[in-house]
């Protein structure tokens, strides 16, 4: 893996990481207390849930090479998808184990967990929805998937050539999870044309107000 094809990744997920810690600052101020998010918290489940499709898409082709798997350790900043595996397996699994695995195996334990990363998705599909859907001026969804994408093209590139396997690299959850807050930001659109309070998902007009601040 080249310098340049890692600084372009990790530059993507600093993005990212500005966008949602944006959107989270906007969710928080605007909602009561006892319904406010952990942004630590929040970016550890985000970064579990981006590794996890990222290994999906690193397996794609049935193997699994050592750039790959590096590129996944290393762009994330808190979570760590193996430590998690650790918690739920109750064993001593390391990042070297991992990559000892067959495909098979990997894709065995990944799929065993999908209950569980969905659970870590909940925050993230709800709290960018409800921001993307008051915010007007800036298409928050749209900000996120670009980086995303272009993590996974620069993933998908590392073993010399393009994935083959289009259909299972488009179906990665993290992907998958844009449509639903797309639909997601569609329905509260479609039930919010008149003020509510702040603590329910339709939120107010200062959510807009407090987002701009924060990208300006």
């Amino acid at each position: 893996m080249t310098q340049e094809a890692f600084n372009q990744a990790k530059q993507a997920y600093k993005n990212l990481l500005d966008v949602l810690g944006a959107t989270l600052n906007t969710f928080n101020n605007n909602v009561p207390e006892d319904k406010r998010v952990d942004p630590r918290g929040f970016q550890i489940k985000f970064d579990i849930l981006l590794q996890h499709s990222l290994i999906n898409i690193a397996i794609s082709d049935e193997e699994m090479f050592m750039d790959e798997l590096v590129l996944i350790h290393d762009i994330t900043d808190l979570g760590d998808i193996v430590l998690f595996f650790r918690d739920v397996y109750k064993n001593e699994m390391t990042w070297e184990d991992l990559y000892k695995m067959s495909p098979s195996d990997v894709a065995r334990i990944l799929k065993e967990q999908e209950e569980n990363i969905a659970y870590l998705a909940d925050d993230f599909v709800k709290i960018v929805s409800v921001v993307d859907a008051v915010v007007t001026e800036y298409d928050v969804t749209g900000m996120l998937f670009h980086e995303v994408e272009t993590v996974v093209k620069v993933l998908m590139c590392l073993d010399g050539e393009i994935k083959e396997d289009a259909e299972k690299v488009n179906s990665t959850y993290i992907l998958h999870l844009f449509n639903q807050i797309s639909e997601r930001k569609s329905e509260i659109q479609k039930n919010c044309s008149a003020p509510v309070e702040p603590e329910e998902e339709c939120s107010s007009q200062s959510l807009e107000d407090v987002f701009n601040k924060k990208r300006k």
